[in-house]
């Protein structure tokens, strides 16, 4: 019997090109695939598909990797430089000398802030599950560096929880990033965006006679005497045995007991006429309305977009105001140099559900319900954990699919 696959995300998709059975991929948008890694269609002269929300490789992501081998799609090392913003001025934070010259740590506090990294890179992360990042981060720097440096980029990302957040994901976070030269760290893209990866997945789970269907709304997961039935959508009962559900807000209903809790982004692209600086990756340690802002265009060629493309972000783990929030970056922004008559353009996307909330109590969700023939796999899964990406998608979504293929 056909499997069917709620989500027509990274996760769903690599699920779907996993399954040796046909499949159903429904997705409730009813224009784009993807996910978190859809893509707007943007047409003019370079007519070019960039992402809703910022993204890159690394290069221990063997699994994205390999699946674009497959798929054929060529996947490109560059170079992402990074920098902190504070006092209303960036600092590149690369080389040895730009990270000797940042005003606001002592020599003393840049070697043991040095230290902490390399130890991070050695570290397991898991032997400090239980452990908050506040504490860690103190006990390895001292709390001048912690409150200094630290703590802005905690709050701008957490929020409220950041004093709850996981040792182990700050740990996996920093060996994450990490892997560096001398000019920035080493990064990943797929020239022409991430699109293409979408677009492969859903050719290949299609030409194998497996359906995807946009805009469709799942009412129900149709269960009786703990087993699947079908699936309930607005306008057909979809008979079926097998579900792999992929959205994080169906898994308090089967996961009670592990009840997870979710962060939002809320990100937009901008397209300027000018650039703002050379820095890829710009942390915000001063208190604006986005705690991120990625130029796009510093990390991928100007030419490929004929536009200087700049990212700003915002988490939250509550409903926000968009257009309260939206006007906010927009004068944010002049803080940087940028003024209305800079702004060519702009895009806004918003998410409730994009990572889960990091707490020092976490832990993954498993593939296999209590409920016969529904499965769950997502960012809640384990290869997302403790820090989610695309490469772990793509493996959760593999590993559900194995799941089934051995019966």
């Amino acid at each position: 019997m056909t499997t069917v696959i709620i989500g027509g995300g990274i996760t769903g998709l690599s699920a779907g090109y996993h399954i040796d059975d046909e499949v159903i991929i429904l997705e409730r948008d009813n224009t784009s695939l993807g996910g978190l890694c859809s893509s707007y269609h943007i047409e003019g002269d370079c007519n070019y598909y960039i992402e809703k929300f910022y993204h890159h490789l690394f290069e221990q992501d063997h699994e994205l990797i390999s699946l674009c081998r497959k798929l054929g799609i060529n996947v490109e090392r560059r170079i992402g430089t990074v920098g902190y913003s504070f006092g209303n001025k960036i600092y590149p934070l690369n080389t040895p000398l730009e990270i000797l010259k940042y005003p606001y740590l002592t020599f003393f506090e840049k070697l043991r802030l040095a230290q902490f990294t390399l130890k991070c890179k050695r570290e397991n992360p898991k032997k400090h599950v239980g452990e908050t990042a506040t504490n860690y981060i103190i006990k390895n720097n001292g709390v001048s560096t912690y409150e200094k440096f630290f703590l802005p980029l905690l709050k701008g990302k957490f929020g409220v929880d950041h004093q709850d957040i996981s040792a182990t994901w700050l740990i996996s976070r920093i060996k994450l990033r990490s892997n560096r030269t001398l000019k920035g760290e080493r990064l990943g893209y797929i020239r022409g965006g991430f699109q293409k990866l979408v677009d492969a997945l859903a050719n290949k789970i299609e030409k194998r006679g497996g359906e995807i269907l946009k805009g469709i709304e799942v009412k129900e997961i149709v269960v009786e005497n703990g087993i699947v039935k079908s699936i309930k959508t607005e306008n057909e009962f979809i008979k079926t045995d097998k579900v792999i559900c992929t959205s994080p807000s169906r898994t308090t209903k089967y996961f009670g007991t592990k009840k997870l809790l979710f962060q939002g982004a809320f990100c937009t692209l901008f397209s300027l006429k000018k650039k703002i600086s050379d820095v890829y990756w710009l942390n915000i340690g001063d208190n604006l309305s986005f705690k991120a802002l990625i130029e796009h265009t510093n990390f991928m060629p100007l030419a490929d977009y004929g536009e200087n493309l700049v990212y700003t972000v915002t988490y939250t783990s509550k409903p926000i105001d968009i257009e309260k929030t939206l006007n906010l970056f927009r004068y944010d922004l002049k803080k940087f140099g940028v003024e209305e008559e800079d702004i060519l353009w702009q895009r806004t996307s918003y998410e409730m559900f994009t990572a889960p909330l990091y707490r020092r109590t976490y832990t993954y969700l498993p593939y296999k319900s209590d409920t016969k023939g529904l499965y769950f796999a997502g960012i809640f899964s384990k290869p997302n954990y403790p820090e989610r990406s695309i490469n772990g998608s793509i493996k959760a979504g593999k590993e559900v699919a194995e799941l089934i293929n051995n019966g």
